[in-house]
């Protein structure tokens, strides 16, 4: 594991694990990355969701651009 800081830019998709609000169960979730607070927070959007959210960056995982 490294220790630099990740860095994302607006349009990049990251995943973020969450637990179900209902069940509690864990799920793995796409997000799109719109851009950064500081060297440690993110703001990103969920699919579907209008709604934006500041996320902290050690627990984003960058995820392959779509072809």
């Amino acid at each position: 594991m490294s220790d630099e800081l990740q860095v994302f830019e607006e349009g990049d998709r990251v995943a973020v694990m969450r637990l179900a609000p209902l069940t509690g169960e864990i799920q793995i979730v796409e997000a799109t990355v719109l851009g950064m607070i500081d060297d440690y927070q993110a703001v990103i959007r969920f699919p579907g969701n209008d709604r934006e959210f500041s996320w902290p960056v050690g627990d984003l995982t960058r995820m392959p651009p779509r072809q």
